[in-house]
């Protein structure tokens, strides 16, 4: 007779400090920060009071374990996900994540959720969850040619370029 015990497989780290979770457009800044590289030569990898800090992929296995001994929960997979997750570890509500995964409590299992969106309907005076930017999206543009008015485009006018309601800018064609 024979028993075999099997274990979900993680290749993501285990954290004894604070986990991330959430948005795949956030997740490689993160994981670069709390998982080290070695982009510029020697390792470099933020730590709190020497304990390390783990962010999880959005998208991977089915389920995650975030903190040792701690449940396995479903994968928060983008930025509403990780909210969610956040929340849920705050209040002890169950978590479900990805489907087929039931439904866990994983209080104390989240920490920080990466949100590439802004606060919404989450924006709380008495200070729970807070949103803190991480970075900023600019759009520029490039033209040559044409008359003064290329040059003060407004960024409503920008918009409506990009949305390909406005055909023409002082009398040339955008296409």
């Amino acid at each position: 007779a024979g028993l075999g015990v099997a274990s979900m497989a993680s290749a993501e780290p285990v954290s004894n400090s604070y986990s991330l979770v959430g948005s795949d457009t956030l997740q490689d800044a993160a994981n670069a920060i709390t998982n080290g590289t070695t982009l510029t030569g020697s390792l470099v990898r933020v730590t709190s009071t020497n304990k390390t800090l783990g962010s999880f992929d959005a998208f991977g296995s089915t389920a995650i374990q975030t903190k040792q001994g701690g449940p396995f929960f479903g994968r928060p997979a983008g930025s509403g996900a990780g909210v969610t997750a956040l929340r849920a570890s705050i209040t002890g509500a169950a978590y479900s994540g990805n489907k087929g995964v039931p439904a866990r409590t994983i209080t104390g299992q989240v920490d920080i959720a990466r949100s590439s969106s802004g606060p919404g309907t989450n924006a709380n005076a008495n200070g729970l969850l807070a949103y803190i930017p991480f970075g900023r999206d600019a759009v520029g543009f490039a033209y040559k040619g044409g008359d003064s008015s290329w040059a003060t485009l407004s960024p409503a006018q920008l918009k409506s370029i990009y949305e390909c309601s406005t055909t023409s800018v002082g009398g040339v064609a955008v296409n």
